[in-house]
């Protein structure tokens, strides 16, 4: 039986009813508004040069900020997707999230501001991930970065993006990372797994809250069984190793777990890391807690060894 973290369970209380609001209720511009609260930014930030890019697409403009350690080159790059049910989120809430990851994996990161949902509904997200993807690698020697030791990285609804560029990029015939790491990854539209069945009413996201942002960003009903939105139905064959962070207090918990496993039965190497106690977001939500601290070097490691494999 799943036992929540005391400390995550006092501050889920200490959040009062904000998660729970069944926000396909509301008005879509207050469901807005309550999404897109900022909470405060809790991370510590580390000292580390940053590079801010506008990058130009189709019909917009996409956000990046580069982190560059100050450590002997060429080094790793890592092109990280936020989360935020593809509402909410940006750049600058991921900030110390992407000051850790660069400082803990030796690499350089560009952290990626997609245009967000509603307003820039499937396929705009997966577009810019691509066209950032894309940027990062035709610029990291600029970037004091090899090109050739690489990862994707992505959180929530960011994970699903990470893993929908590796299949626009196959697609394609270009190279893929070299490297995926996803963290509760969110990557079934259906919501139908026993974890969401389970914590159907939390804690902390729900699945009526999932729902919703994934209407959001689907907009049209059809792009449910697009396979860049419903990855758990794609050939994955070819796709980068994956390390895989789950919470075990999760709704999404199962989609990491069957992305890991469909991975393997394609051949490719996947390795799933549960965290018991913890919920939806644990590393957003508590990044000074010892699990969330533990989870981001764990990561860390993951990626580290890979580049060291030279594979």
């Amino acid at each position: 039986m799943s036992v929540l973290d005391s400390e995550i369970g006092a501050l889920v209380t200490s959040l009062g009813a904000a998660p729970y609001i069944d926000l396909a209720s509301l008005p879509l511009d207050r469901a807005l508004a309550i999404a897109r609260t900022a909470r405060p930014v809790t991370d510590i930030a580390e000292p580390m040069a940053t590079r801010d890019v506008t990058l130009r697409v189709a019909d917009g403009v996409v956000m990046l900020r580069a982190y560059l350690p100050d450590l002997p080159g060429p080094l790793p790059i890592i092109v990280h997707l936020h989360g935020g049910g593809w509402v909410t989120g940006s750049v600058a809430r991921d900030d110390g999230r992407c000051r850790a990851m660069a400082r803990l994996a030796g690499a350089a990161v560009v952290s990626v501001g997609y245009r967000l949902s509603p307003e820039h509904p499937f396929p705009s997200p997966i577009d810019d991930a691509v066209a950032a993807w894309e940027w990062a690698m035709e610029h990291a020697p600029g970037l004091g970065a090899d090109p050739d030791r690489t990862a994707i990285s992505g959180a929530s609804a960011g994970g699903l993006l990470a893993v929908a560029a590796q299949l626009v990029l196959r697609a394609r015939g270009q190279p893929l990372p070299g490297f995926q790491l996803l963290t509760y990854p969110a990557l079934d539209p259906d919501l139908a797994s026993a974890s969401y069945n389970r914590f159907a009413d939390g804690p902390f996201m729900t699945r009526a809250r999932m729902a919703w942002y994934w209407s959001q960003f689907l907009g049209a009903e059809e792009n449910r069984d697009d396979m860049r939105s419903a990855p758990l139905k794609a050939d994955l064959g070819g796709l980068s190793p994956a390390f895989v962070q789950v919470a075990e207090c999760d709704v999404l918990r199962d989609d990491g777990v069957a992305y890991a496993e469909r991975l393997r039965g394609f051949g490719v190497a996947a390795q799933v890391r549960e965290y018991p106690g913890m919920i939806h977001g644990f590393i957003a939500v508590a990044p000074d807690h010892d699990v969330s601290r533990r989870a981001a070097e764990e990561a860390a490691a993951a990626l580290r060894t890979h580049w060291q494999a030279g594979v």
